[in-house]
């Protein structure tokens, strides 16, 4: 009888892998904020008027257990180094992170302008009178926290286990439907929603089939989200947020603009994201798997 845990090559199989790494999370983040951490609050005076500062708080932590677990298991299960995860060194891959944020904000702002030509919603204010705030600030530091923590844990972790598959596609379609399927709980979110965030897991993933790392998918996943949300305003995947740079207004909800899920549920992003998996497959060579970079390796 066929092991149903183990594959032919004694590894734990790669389901039970990602189904370990979700309920780690799903159990470990309520413990830590249950039964350590709301103490500690009460203990230095926070109350229930802190209410969106435990909130703020609570999500930080939330995204860094979310870093951490992957990685954890990634030495536990597989005993690799973190190369072969998708984080060789920055210093080699800085300019794939910086092509990342550049051309996240780049996307996610071309998605606004498609939005705003629609006339289905109008830019409140003027471009030459920005508004800053310290919960902006806030915010990029969250956006930055989930950044490495979804690309950490689908474009490095379930992508790479998953290629214990034998079909070579398999890694890179099934870490973009699990991606897609982690925003189920999300409000407002619809099939277009669900077509829109496979796309970005597509697109990231490969990025990682390209570049050999998610350096890329990291910068880019953080500016997108910064970008939708806290400089033109828009719902980030249903989500509100308080402030944000510009405010584009939406007048009418519609297949473009993405209606209560935000921009990532409507046709501006289809195709902004169908463009770009065109111009990774036209404009990005595919690098060369990196025989020394050790980082992190002897050390983690």
């Amino acid at each position: 009888m066929k092991n149903i845990f183990i594959n032919d090559n004694h590894q734990i199989r790669s389901g039970w892998k990602i189904v370990i790494a979700l309920l780690s999370i799903f159990l470990v983040v309520p413990i830590i904020l249950g039964t350590l951490l709301l103490p500690i609050f009460a203990l230095c005076g926070f109350n229930t008027s802190d209410r969106y500062t435990l909130s703020q708080i609570s999500i930080y932590i939330q995204e860094i257990i979310t870093i951490i677990i992957p990685i954890i298991l990634w030495k536990l299960l597989d005993k690799k180094n973190l190369t072969e995860l998708g984080l060789p060194s920055i210093k080699n891959n800085h300019q794939n992170f910086i092509y990342g944020l550049l051309f996240g904000a780049l996307s996610l702002t071309a998605a606004a302008i498609i939005i705003l030509c629609t006339n289905s919603s109008i830019l409140k204010g003027s471009l030459l009178k920005p508004n800053f705030s310290l919960p902006i600030l806030t915010a990029l530091i969250l956006y930055i926290l989930v950044g490495f923590s979804e690309e950490i844990l689908c474009r490095g972790y379930f992508l790479s286990v998953l290629k214990q598959c034998k079909n070579k596609y398999v890694p890179y379609m099934g870490s973009a439907v699990i991606f897609a399927l982690m925003h189920s709980l999300n409000p407002g979110i619809s099939v277009l929603s669900y077509i829109n965030l496979f796309l970005f897991g597509l697109f990231a993933a490969y990025a990682v089939y390209k570049t050999k790392s998610i350096w890329l998918g990291i910068g880019f996943h953080i500016t997108w989200n910064f970008f939708q949300g806290n400089v033109w305003g828009f719902l980030v995947s249903g989500t509100t947020n308080k402030d944000s740079i510009y405010t584009i207004q939406v007048l009418n909800k519609n297949i473009i603009n993405g209606g209560d899920f935000g921009p990532e549920g409507g046709l501006a992003v289809t195709l902004i994201l169908i463009l770009l998996i065109i111009m990774l497959y036209k404009f990005v060579p595919i690098k060369k798997e990196a025989e020394n970079d050790d980082y992190l390796t002897n050390t983690l």
